[in-house]
């Protein structure tokens, strides 16, 4: 099994490219705004904050077909961008896998 290590950099730029993935559909963006109650403009204010990112990170992990569709396109850096990468980040940005999904 795959296990993943990776600096909070990576981490920061995994939450990030997952924001821009969320933006880049409309109805995946209008059901994340749903359910954390959001208003688009505050993503921007939003985007740097730890916490928020991990929350983004949930979100994404939380439905195993979003997250893999993401992975299938995410690059950061040069490192193609892995499930377990996801989860890693999630944790190092403050969630864990015990975290309530419920976002």
């Amino acid at each position: 099994m795959y296990s993943a290590t990776i600096s909070r950099e990576y981490a920061e730029e995994i939450a990030i490219a997952a924001l821009v993935w969320l933006a880049g559909n409309e109805e995946r963006l209008s059901r994340f705004l749903s359910l954390t109650g959001l208003a688009p403009g505050e993503l921007r204010q939003h985007a740097t904050d730890p916490a928020f990112q991990a929350g983004v990170l949930a979100h994404l992990t939380s439905h195993e077909p979003s997250l893999l569709s993401f992975c299938e396109m995410a690059v950061v850096g040069d490192k193609t961008v892995r499930p377990a990468d996801v989860v890693a980040a999630q944790d190092i940005l403050g969630g864990s896998s015990a975290y309530d999904r419920s976002i």
